[in-house]
């Protein structure tokens, strides 16, 4: 019971870390390019 609790849990959180990385490298993306400029 717990175990599949704990994988949803941790599926979700690598969900969250992942659209945060990507919105974090379209950040970094704009910086650079407003840098390149």
């Amino acid at each position: 019971m717990y175990t599949i609790l704990y994988t949803f849990f941790v599926l979700k959180l690598f969900q969250l870390a992942n659209k945060l990385n990507q919105l974090l490298l379209n950040e970094f993306s704009v910086v650079l390019a407003y840098y390149a400029v």
